[in-house]
């Protein structure tokens, strides 16, 4: 195992109270952000834990951790602007939520370092795809697959599946559903 550039410290109560002050601006009422909110910290903790249980550097275990926090920052947006989670019928949540970090430097409220902003924001804007593109960097695609591998070993241990979409299990970023088949067009989008 080779050595993990240098990644700058991040503070996790910081990044925990600036999301939760960003959730705050939408209507934490609403089912579909609550869920969203919830799912979040799910999400980080599995990270974490996830990456406790591989042999990675402790710059690697924060980066799982803060792409988990971070992730899904987009969905509250999308569910503002379209009243779903179905990127199908809307925007690409992955996208959308690399835009609003990056495009306005929202990811200055979570971590103040620009060092590693290029990685964060590929990790972030591929996290729902299937497949890693060829064209990453070896630093870019170790991080990448660190987070397939979170996600792998979350879908195989019925990680964070809640009923998101319709009573319909949410489908899982990697790309099978909730019983561990290929995903299908009932499973909806993740």
């Amino acid at each position: 195992m080779g050595s993990w550039p240098e990644y700058p410290e991040i503070d996790r109560e910081h990044v925990e109270k600036a999301f939760t002050k960003y959730a705050e601006g939408y209507d934490l009422s609403d089912v579909k952000n609550k869920l969203k909110y919830d799912h979040t910290f799910r999400v980080a903790a599995m990270c974490d834990a996830i990456s406790e249980s591989l042999p990675l550097e402790k710059p690697r275990k924060d980066l799982a951790w803060l792409t988990g926090m971070l992730h899904d920052i987009g969905r509250f947006e999308q569910v503002r602007r379209y009243h779903t989670f179905r990127d199908g019928d809307s925007v690409n949540h992955a996208q959308l939520s690399a835009d609003i970090l990056f495009h306005d430097d929202l990811i200055r409220r979570f971590v103040s370092n620009p060092s590693k902003d290029a990685l964060v924001e590929k990790t972030i804007r591929l996290h729902n795809v299937y497949i890693l593109p060829d064209s990453l960097t070896e630093e870019e695609y170790r991080c990448g697959q660190d987070r397939h591998h979170a996600r792998q070993r979350r879908d195989t241990h019925g990680g964070d599946l809640r009923p998101a979409h319709g009573g319909v299990p949410e489908c899982p970023d990697l790309g099978f559903c909730a019983r561990g088949y290929p995903r299908r067009a009932e499973c909806g989008p993740s």
